[in-house]
C-alpha cells in the first residue's frame, strides 16, 4: 500500500513538472541530439513595419488618447437637422444646410450657383419671348434654360446630400477609363409613335485611354428597323484622376427602314466632360458632374421603290440641323456599383421628349460583377420609355 501511494505521488509530481519543462525546453540527454522544437508560422503584420524610433500609437486606444480621429476636425460630420433644413428652407436659399454645419465657404458657393441658375432660366425665357424662339436663338435659349435648371437643381441637391452625409467621400468611381468591352443587350421600347418594341443591341467599346471607338448595331425583332452607330473621339485633357476628362468626339449614324424604302443618315460633333465635384465642394468628393453638348445634321434619303434601302452615299431629299445637350451626375453607390442620372434634350433620342419645351430623363446602373463582366440597366423616359438590359464582357 505504501508503495502504491508513492507511485501515485511520483506520477502527480511528474505531471505538474511537465508543462514547465516543456516551456523551458528539455535538457538534452547525454549522448543524444537535442529535440527540435515544432515550427510555428510567422505572424503577418496588419500594418507596414514602422521606422526605427517611431512614436506612432500602437493601438486604437492609444491613437484616440493621442487625439487621432477618423475624420479631420475641420471637416463637418453628417447632420440630420442640417439635411432637413437643406430640404425645406434650403429650396429657396441654397446652402442653408452647409451653413448650419459651419461649412460657410461651401454655403456661399451654393448660393451663388443658385442665383446664376435663376438668372440663366430668366434670361432664356426672356430671349424666347423676345425672338419667338426663331433661328439660332432657339438653340441658345434652350441651352440657357437647360444650364440654369441644372445649376438650380444641382446646387439644391448638393446642399441636401452633402449635409446629410458629411465630409466623408463617396466610393471611388470604377468606370473603365481604358480597355475593351464586348456588349450584348435587349432593349424594350414603348413608343406611342412606333409599334416596334423588341430590339437586340450589340456593341464593341474600344478604349485606348486617349482615343476611343464604339461601333453599335440595333435590330428590331422583325428586322424592319436597322440602326448603325459609330462613336469615336479623343480625350483632349485628362486629370491625375483619369475619370476627370474633356473629350471631343464625332458620332455617325445610319437608320434604315428597308420595308418603307427610306433611311436617315446623320453626323454629330460633340464636346463632353466629366469632373469630380469634390474638387470644389469637399463634402461631394467622388461625386461626378457630366455634360455633353453637340451639334449635328440629319439627311433623309428615299429609294425609288419600297422594299429597297437607299445607298449610304445616295443624294438626300431634305435635311435638318439639330442641337443636343445632356447634363447630369454619376456616383458609385458601392465599390462596384455605378449609377447616373442625365437630363437629355436630343431630338435623335430613342423616344421623343415629353414636350417641345422639355427633354427626357436617363437613369442608368452599371455593376461590375467581376473584373471582366459588367451588368447594365438603363431606363430612358420621355414621350414613351425605353429599357436596356445588357451584359458587357471585358476583352
Amino acid at each position: 500500500m505504501r508503495l502504491a501511494r508513492s507511485a501515485v505521488f511520483a506520477g502527480a509530481l511528474a505531471l505538474a513538472w511537465a508543462p514547465a519543462a516543456r516551456a523551458q525546453g528539455p535538457a538534452p540527454a547525454s549522448g543524444t541530439a537535442p529535440e527540435t522544437p515544432p515550427e510555428t508560422p510567422p505572424e503577418i503584420p496588419n500594418d507596414p513595419p514602422e521606422a526605427p524610433g517611431s512614436t506612432a500609437p500602437k493601438t486604437v486606444e492609444a491613437a484616440q488618447a493621442a487625439g487621432y480621429t477618423s475624420r479631420p476636425a475641420d471637416e463637418p460630420a453628417g447632420s440630420l437637422l442640417g439635411g432637413l433644413l437643406a430640404v425645406g428652407p434650403g429650396f429657396l436659399v441654397h446652402g442653408v444646410g452647409h451653413y448650419y454645419v459651419d461649412d460657410v465657404g461651401t454655403a456661399w458657393r451654393l448660393l451663388v450657383g443658385e442665383l446664376l441658375g435663376v438668372a440663366l432660366v430668366a434670361g432664356g425665357a426672356a430671349l424666347q419671348a423676345y425672338t419667338g424662339d426663331a433661328g439660332t436663338t432657339g438653340a441658345l435659349q434652350r441651352l440657357m434654360v437647360h444650364a440654369g435648371a441644372f445649376l438650380f437643381v444641382g446646387t439644391w441637391m448638393t446642399d441636401i446630400v452633402g449635409t446629410f452625409k458629411g465630409a466623408e467621400s463617396f466610393d471611388p468611381d470604377t468606370t473603365r477609363t481604358e480597355g475593351h468591352v464586348l456588349s450584348l443587350a435587349y432593349r424594350y421600347r414603348a413608343d406611342p409613335q412606333d409599334p416596334r418594341h423588341h430590339h437586340l443591341v450589340a456593341g464593341l467599346d474600344l478604349d485606348f485611354g486617349l482615343v476611343y471607338l464604339r461601333p453599335e448595331t440595333t435590330l428590331d425583332a422583325a428586322l424592319v428597323e436597322r440602326d448603325w452607330v459609330v462613336d469615336t473621339g479623343v480625350r483632349v485633357w485628362r486629370g491625375e484622376n483619369p475619370q476627370n476628362h474633356v473629350a471631343l468626339g464625332l458620332r455617325g449614324r445610319r437608320l434604315e427602314y428597308p420595308a418603307y424604302g427610306y433611311a436617315v443618315r446623320s453626323g454629330e460633333l460633340y464636346l463632353r466632360w466629366k469632373a469630380d465635384l469634390g474638387r470644389t465642394i469637399r463634402s461631394m468628393r467622388g461625386f461626378y458632374l457630366t455634360n455633353r453638348l453637340g451639334i449635328g445634321l440629319e439627311q433623309y434619303q428615299f429609294a425609288d421603290a419600297v422594299d429597297r434601302t437607299p445607298g449610304l452615299f445616295d443624294a438626300s431629299s431634305f435635311q435638318s440641323g439639330f442641337f443636343t445637350v445632356a447634363s447630369g451626375a454619376e456616383v458609385n453607390t458601392g465599390r462596384r456599383t455605378h449609377v447616373g442620372v442625365l437630363y437629355v434634350q436630343d431630338p435623335t433620342g430613342p423616344v421623343a421628349a415629353a414636350s417641345a419645351e422639355t427633354g427626357a430623363l436617363d437613369v442608368f446602373l452599371r455593376h461590375r460583377y467581376r473584373d471582366d463582366l459588367e451588368i447594365d440597366v438603363d431606363v430612358y423616359a420621355g414621350d414613351g420609355w425605353v429599357v436596356w438590359l445588357g451584359l458587357g464582357y471585358g476583352l
